[in-house]
């Protein structure tokens, strides 16, 4: 005879998730006698990942036309700039050198 299977219920689950949960990862980069500490989010809210997206969109449509060479920039600057503590310059060419 079969055994019956059981339900696992949400609240269950989410249990096990909290406690394997990090929400944020710090990575230390020395440099020279300096050590800088670059927070990284691994998760981001449904709000914010709708928003990234949205960023991202909006960034590679000018005017009302696709610019398709704006999607890798807009691509890596959105992503930096949502799931790290990285304060990213205004300038657009530094942006560009730094990613």
């Amino acid at each position: 005879m079969a055994k019956k299977q059981t339900k696992v219920s949400v609240n269950k689950i989410e249990k096990i998730s909290e406690t394997n949960k990090i929400d944020v990862e710090e990575i230390a980069f020395r440099i020279g006698e300096e050590t800088i500490e670059v927070e990284v989010k691994k998760y981001l809210t449904l709000k914010d990942r709708g928003q990234l997206v949205t960023d991202i969109a909006d960034a590679v449509f000018i005017e009302g036309s696709y610019a398709p060479y704006m999607l890798s920039f807009a691509y890596k600057y959105y992503i930096l700039s949502y799931f790290t503590n990285i304060s990213l310059p205004k300038d657009p060419e530094k942006i560009n050198d730094f990613i």
